[in-house]
């Protein structure tokens, strides 16, 4: 509600363990590391991608903010 914009979480359809995953992993290829990247069956959110969501773009946000706020 603040304004501030949260990185991107894309979605990709395959499988944890396929081309795409390792793929957007790898630093040297190029890819913006300040982005964060998920795969699903059907690039969908379902329960686990929710879950990296909260974990790896959500926490950080509430984490910064809650420091904010105690300063």
């Amino acid at each position: 509600m603040d304004g501030t914009k949260l990185p991107p979480f894309i979605i990709f359809k395959g499988t944890d363990i396929g081309c795409i995953s390792c793929e957007f992993t790898v630093k040297r290829l190029g890819y913006p590391q300040d982005q964060f990247y998920a795969v699903q069956d059907k690039a969908w959110v379902d329960t686990q991608v929710f879950l990296d969501w909260i974990i790896h773009v959500w926490a950080l946000y509430a984490e910064a903010s809650m420091m904010v706020l105690t300063f």
